[in-house]
């Protein structure tokens, strides 16, 4: 059985719509965890261990040794309509896994409450 012309013509129109939204929902990129601004704060020297950190935002993405301690950077990156969310943090801890400093902290949502 054929279907009119009439029929199909608003579905292909309705599907090739559908088709297009999934597309664009599928180029967008989300990398690693949000990480918190609050959580950041709280976070103290020698006394936050580097499994704590862990528990809190995730495995990091690049650990480094660094003199006698680590170095660890954690990394957050999500494409919006609006544009890129991104958190960065990167943290040193002691030879025995306890933070010694926050390094950098970066939030793209500091930036925008600035403007």
């Amino acid at each position: 059985m054929r279907l009119p012309s009439k029929i199909l013509k608003p579905v292909r129109g309705s599907l090739a719509a559908l088709l297009c939204v999934l597309a664009l929902g599928a180029c967008a990129r989300e990398i690693g965890q949000p990480i918190d601004a609050g959580a950041v704060e709280k976070l103290t020297p020698g006394q936050t261990t580097y499994a704590d950190v862990v528990r809190q935002f995730g495995k990091a993405i690049r650990v480094r040794g660094h003199g006698s301690g680590t170095v660890a950077h954690w990394h957050y990156l999500k494409d919006t309509p609006d544009g890129t969310e991104y958190d960065s943090l990167r943290i040193v801890f002691d030879k025995d896994g306890r933070m010694v400093r926050v390094v950098e902290w970066l939030d793209s949502g500091d930036e925008e409450e600035e403007s």
